[in-house]
């Protein structure tokens, strides 16, 4: 089977810094299958959230305004539900404009409650970052049993492995079929290995020594 593997970047990073590569198997013409993988690049992590609050609004779902201190200071403590430190007696479901104190008190408001949140997205970014997980594996059927989904697995670890040095990490959610063909190539004596990553016991393709 004369097959072609074409590999094209979706995009250098999502909002959240996340990058993702499509390699799409071909007969000629005819796309026959393709995997898809994406991973939380550290580098552009770091770019794209400068502070926790960027973190908090990108990953956590908080309504920040990021372009004025004021309201960040406000919409800040309202979503972690405490206390500025410079107003203890102020609750932070009743802070109003009204409320908002002088630039000086509003940074070091912002700079003791942001401590546990700025942890939160470094342990996040060292935890997650830099480990591309297949999100989507297909082969069309009439095309299965024929090593195609064996090939794109290969292709993608071998070109993460060149581009980037970095392995290609098996999903924790798989299919039966998924965990047969890793399970597979780790039998055809293939560079697969159980490794801990993102916090989970996961199967590695890698082709970064070879």
């Amino acid at each position: 089977m004369d097959l072609t593997f074409i590999q094209r970047k979706i995009e250098e990073h999502t909002p959240r810094g996340y990058v993702i590569h499509l390699i799409n198997a071909m007969l000629g013409d005819q796309p026959v299958g393709y995997i898809r993988t994406s991973f939380l690049s550290k580098s552009l992590g770091y770019q794209l959230m400068p502070t926790a609050w960027h973190y908090m609004k990108l990953h956590q779902g908080w309504c920040l305004s990021l372009d004025n201190i004021g309201s960040l200071w406000k919409s800040a403590h309202l979503y972690a539900g405490c206390c500025p430190i410079s107003r203890p007696r102020l609750a932070s479901w009743s802070i109003s404009d009204k409320d908002i104190p002088d630039e000086e008190t509003i940074r070091s408001d912002l700079q003791t409650l942001e401590k546990p949140y700025l942890r939160r997205m470094r342990r996040e970014i060292r935890k997650h970052g830099n480990i591309p997980i297949v999100e989507y594996v297909k082969v069309e059927e009439a095309y299965r049993r024929q090593g195609i989904g064996t090939q794109l697995y290969i292709m993608m670890a071998k070109f993460l492995a060149e581009t980037y040095d970095l392995p290609l990490y098996a999903s924790t959610l798989q299919t039966p079929e998924a965990e047969a063909l890793w399970q597979g190539m780790r039998q055809e004596g293939l560079p697969i290995s159980r490794k801990i990553a993102g916090g989970k016991k996961r199967y590695c393709l890698d082709y970064r020594a070879i």
